[in-house]
């Protein structure tokens, strides 16, 4: 199993450790920096635009249609402390890498 699959679950995650590793690195060659890293979520962003809102659009459908689908994320959300949205828990991506049914 390589390190990407044993290591990471998603490329944010990739791109957040990478300038982790950078901040704790002595080496100024490797990660990536901060501009570097805003880049490549700008990126992402303004090139996945319409697959971004057709998913996002169908993420909000889906679960309009199937009552048991919604219940299960407000489960899901309400176990990692996310419900209520006045909730002081902070939404990280470990808590992210966390989710089973929304993943």
């Amino acid at each position: 199993m390589s390190y990407w699959h044993s290591k990471r679950k998603n490329f944010i995650e990739f791109l957040v450790s990478s300038l982790n590793n950078e901040a704790n690195d002595n080496d100024i060659s490797s990660g990536l920096t901060l501009p570097e890293l805003l880049d490549e979520i700008n990126s992402l962003i303004l090139t996945g635009f319409d697959t971004t809102s057709t998913a996002l659009s169908w993420f909000i459908h889906y679960p309009s249609k199937h009552p048991e689908v919604q219940q299960r994320i407000k489960d899901e959300l309400r176990e990692h402390d996310l419900i209520p949205m006045t909730s002081s828990v902070a939404l990280t991506a470990d808590i992210l890498t966390k989710f089973t049914y929304i993943d």
